[in-house]
């Protein structure tokens, strides 16, 4: 890896400042000059538009290019004494000129990004020893439900071709009956060091597209949530379907519905009625007043054993809380039972607060 590669791996620039460090600009690139070790040697540094970063190193005496500099296989005492003075010019632009960022790649930064819009959370990086290893975790239990670290391609390709190309990559959770057919689509592998039973690879280099990425967060999220504290409440969103019941009717009756037992649901938890096609929205909130009661029901299309009492509190425009909104918060397919992205449970409660 090239020096400037190394100093500027998890860095942004901020163009504005450029031209403040004396950058000038050529067409989409910046580039500066700055004199070190006394004025002996000159660092050419640009600046390109998609922030990479290169450099180069004159011996002002010659005028030639010090090519010592990036030669890996050349040390010496002087040669270190350039290489190190080179480098406090570019920690001094990085400082200056750069933004710090958690991750090495575009796609993992915007993904990092919509993580801690969603869930409220940022990596922490646990490992000392791989300070680039980054794990994302549950708030009150502590356990990760992704994990980010960067490893040559051919560790998943098992090509020798890529044993040069670094990737940046997330180990999330996944139904284990689902492996077998997340693995074989472009961008998702095996789980790399851990359980290829339980966990998925995704290599974050933009093959997958974010929006499926964020899926795949949003069911590790899920299915590395574990049971809640005792008489701990949750948020859910249930689906409806219009073409088999009319849930509109039935409220206009009595804000007291019988709904068939959602798998996890328990008495104080909160619950969002999200109606599919033609509707496709969120449409009312529930508060869940009484669970698992015995309900004999058998239809072509329903099946009941048990049921729950839901009393509903709060009306929503489901031409605002549309299914487009729902999955900018990460919260896609709704076809059972699931939990509401804490994200999205904060914003619907600012439009309808609790009495």
């Amino acid at each position: 890896m090239r020096l400037e590669e190394e100093i500027f791996a998890r860095k942004k620039p901020v163009f504005e400042k450029l031209t403040a460090f004396g950058f000038t600009r050529s067409g989409t690139d910046y580039t500066v000059t700055k004199p070190f070790l006394g004025g002996d040697f000159t660092a050419e540094i640009t600046v390109q538009e998609g922030g990479t970063v290169t450099g180069r190193v004159i011996e002002t005496a010659l005028g030639d290019e010090y090519l010592p500099l990036h030669a890996e296989n050349v040390t010496g005492g002087f040669v270190s004494t350039v290489r190190e003075a080179y480098c406090e010019v570019l920690r001094e632009l990085a400082d200056a000129c750069f933004l710090s960022l958690p991750f090495r790649f575009a796609q993992t930064n915007r993904l990092t990004a919509r993580i801690a819009a969603l869930y409220g959370h940022t990596p922490d990086f646990p490992f000392a020893k791989y300070d680039t290893c980054g794990t994302f975790r549950h708030q009150e239990s502590r356990k990760w439900y992704a994990l980010v670290m960067d490893i040559t391609l051919n560790k998943l390709t098992g090509k020798k071709q890529d044993a040069e190309t670094v990737v940046e990559i997330m180990n999330l959770k996944a139904p284990a009956e689902e492996i077998s057919a997340l693995i074989k689509q472009p961008g998702i592998y095996p789980a790399y060091h851990m359980n290829k039973g339980s966990w998925i690879t995704l290599v974050l280099n933009d093959t997958l597209p974010d929006s499926r990425a964020e899926e795949l967060i949003a069911q590790s999220y899920s299915l590395t949530a574990g049971a809640p504290a005792k008489n701990a409440e949750r948020t859910w969103v249930i689906p409806a379907n219009p073409k088999y019941y009319d849930v509109s009717q039935a409220l206009e009756k009595s804000d007291i519905l019988l709904w068939k037992q959602g798998k996890g649901i328990r008495p104080g938890d909160t619950v969002y009625l999200y109606m599919a096609a033609p509707v496709r929205g969120i449409c009312w909130r529930f508060e869940v007043l009484q669970t698992a009661i015995p309900y004999q029901y058998h239809g072509d299309d329903l099946h009941m054993e048990q049921a729950m009492r839901l009393r509903r509190v709060a009306d929503y425009d489901p031409a605002i809380w549309n299914a487009a909104l729902l999955k900018q918060y990460g919260l896609t397919a709704v076809r059972s039972a699931r939990t509401v992205p804490e994200s999205l449970a904060k914003d619907l409660l600012k439009q309808a607060p609790l009495n």
